[in-house]
C-alpha cells in the first residue's frame, strides 16, 4: 500500500505516488490561483483607470516567476 518509507532527521517521511501527484496537483492549483488574482486586480485597475488594458503576457510571466 505504501511506498518507501525514509528517515529524515528523526521524522518518518513515507513517499508514494499519491503524495507526489498531490503536491503537483497544489502546484497546479497555487500556478492558477496567482493568475485568478492577478487578473482581479487588473480589472480593480481598469475600474479605477489606474492602466488603460489587460496585461499581456510578458507580465504574466514576470509575476509568476
Amino acid at each position: 500500500m505504501y511506498g518507501p518509507i525514509y528517515w529524515r532527521k528523526r521524522k518518518i517521511v513515507i513517499k508514494t505516488e499519491a503524495l507526489d501527484n498531490w503536491l503537483a496537483y497544489y502546484a497546479f492549483f497555487k500556478f492558477v490561483y496567482y493568475l485568478y488574482l492577478l487578473n482581479g486586480h487588473s480589472k480593480k485597475l481598469i475600474s479605477k483607470n489606474e492602466m488603460n488594458t489587460n496585461f499581456e503576457e510578458e507580465d504574466y510571466a514576470v509575476v509568476l516567476s
